[in-house]
């Protein structure tokens, strides 16, 4: 599932909302580009990211694992449209600037899909990666 071509403008957009740069001319890498829907996400659920990262994982509600799985799912997107590599993705995260206690529960969970791009690419079968749904 890559970042649909028809929403990347709109997600620009509100990225570019987002900064309110009145009279400065802003240009949008096309990296940035690609993730502008997750960033867009961040920006938007800072309070509930807030809150889901004062709990246990035992304690999240439906909302907040759902939040967290469309969170990842759109982070796994980028990775694959992508095709970036653990450290790159890494330094995406930080620029995220999540609340630590999610910041350490997303690189986990990147560390394992590295383990499975790692064990797939000399089958040439990374494309199996976009078929698993994102688990929580």
């Amino acid at each position: 599932m890559l970042p649909e071509e028809d929403n990347k403008d709109m997600w620009v957009e509100k990225l570019l909302d987002f900064a309110d740069k009145q009279g400065q001319e802003i240009r949008v890498h096309v990296d940035v580009q690609i993730f502008a829907k997750l960033i867009c996400s961040r920006l938007v659920n800072q309070e509930r990211l807030d809150r889901i990262a004062l709990k246990t994982f035992e304690d999240w509600t439906v909302q907040d694992k759902k939040t967290m799985q469309v969170f990842k799912e759109e982070l796994r997107c980028c990775i694959i449209s992508m095709d970036c590599d653990f450290e790159e993705i890494s330094k995406w995260v930080q620029v995220l600037s999540l609340p630590s206690k999610i910041e350490s529960y997303i690189m986990a969970g990147l560390m394992e899909f590295y383990e499975s791009k790692k064990f797939l690419t000399p089958m040439g079968a990374e494309w199996l990666l976009d078929l698993m749904p994102t688990s929580v």
